[in-house]
């Protein structure tokens, strides 16, 4: 461990800071239950597993609610995308990164772009590890909502069947502590969830992309510092009268849904550099006029995004300034590897990877 680091430890005062109880009972628990080889959990005493979701709920909550809806990140820092209830993988990353299995001997923060649940088989298990990690050293891990983190999307049987979050906490628990368990998540964790960050005030964060801008007065960076920002319940759907909450729900949705825009020769850009997204109603890409001026005016050098599965985890666009990030390998058999990144104190950017296994 270098002086700097030793240094980063100390501004930090986590040497100071014991560990939660909570955390260390969730670490210990999911240890004891899972198998690394075949990559599955047996989960023996559903009681044990039930209260520690709820343990975890009760002590995260008021943590995440005293936080900001915007955070501010300071380098070294490693960056993950979607991880889609990829239990292997995030062991796998969180082993290769955390010294001596303790954040405390860690001197850098864990920057989570959202995306948690859904698709994947152990989304439950995914959240229930993030938030102990959270507990143990809450300056350290910085959760971000993504589009998944709504009970619209991850209450979706639909379309996502049993891999659905719904699905998997009914499927965990039975259906009536099921629904608890997948409400209290909702409305107590993935509400009370940041929506962006930066790190080092050169980089924004955000799982999807940037807010759109429609002219005038460029206030988005102050609307998203704003301490009033609503915590919102969801954000997936626009209803067509108006609320108190839509200026919110819409720079929620553009922040968790947004996409950079493939092709710009299609003629449905606006002038801004936005247009619509096929993801749905309300949903925008952004192109290259859209990334110049937010960069410009703000003074970031890039934008780090998740929500799009890349083929290596990691995928580079609008001339390397938008930086998509995706950490679930194998993702619904596709057969991609999953990439984390990794800033410097100097804000040299690396790239850790997990090829498809």
């Amino acid at each position: 461990m270098t002086a700097q680091s030793l240094q980063v430890l100390r501004d930090s005062e986590q040497i100071l800071k014991p560990v939660s109880p909570t955390s260390r009972a969730v670490i210990n628990y999911l240890r004891t239950v899972y198998t690394r080889f075949d990559n599955t959990f047996r989960h023996t005493n559903r009681q044990r597993f039930f209260d520690l979701c709820r343990d975890v709920i009760d002590e995260a909550r008021p943590l995440l609610q005293k936080e900001p809806l915007y955070q501010e990140v300071k380098a070294p820092c490693y960056v993950f995308g979607d991880l889609h209830g990829n239990y292997r993988d995030l062991s796998y990353f969180i082993d290769s990164i955390i010294t001596f299995d303790d954040l405390l001997y860690t001197p850098c923060t864990l920057l989570f772009l959202g995306d948690y649940v859904d698709r994947g088989p152990y989304g439950i298990e995914c959240v229930l590890l993030l938030l102990a990690l959270k507990l143990s050293r809450p300056g350290q891990v910085v959760l971000l909502r993504g589009n998944h983190e709504d009970p619209l999307v991850n209450g979706d049987m639909g379309n996502y069947g049993s891999t659905s979050f719904q699905s998997q906490c009914i499927a965990a628990f039975n259906h009536k502590r099921g629904m608890t368990v997948w409400e209290m998540f909702n409305a107590l964790i993935f509400a009370n969830l940041p929506l962006a960050a930066d790190i080092d005030g050169k980089i924004f964060c955000a799982h999807g992309g940037i807010p759109r801008y429609s002219g005038g007065a460029d206030t988005r960076m102050e609307v998203l510092r704003d301490p009033n920002f609503a915590r919102l319940a969801s954000f997936s759907a626009f209803d067509d009268e108006s609320t108190e909450d839509m200026p919110w729900m819409q720079y929620a949705c553009d922040l968790c849904w947004s996409d950079p825009k493939e092709r710009e020769d299609t003629g449905d850009m606006n002038k801004y550099g936005f247009a619509a997204n096929r993801r749905g109603v309300g949903t925008i890409c952004f192109g290259t006029t859209a990334v110049d001026t937010f960069l410009e005016r703000t003074g970031f050098e890039y934008i780090f995004r998740a929500h799009q599965e890349k083929s290596d985890g990691l995928r580079l666009s609008k001339s390397a300034r938008v930086i998509t990030i995706f950490s679930t390998s194998d993702y619904e058999g596709h057969r991609n590897g999953a990439g984390v990144l990794f800033v410097s104190h100097t804000r040299e950017i690396r790239l850790v990877i997990k090829k498809a296994t």
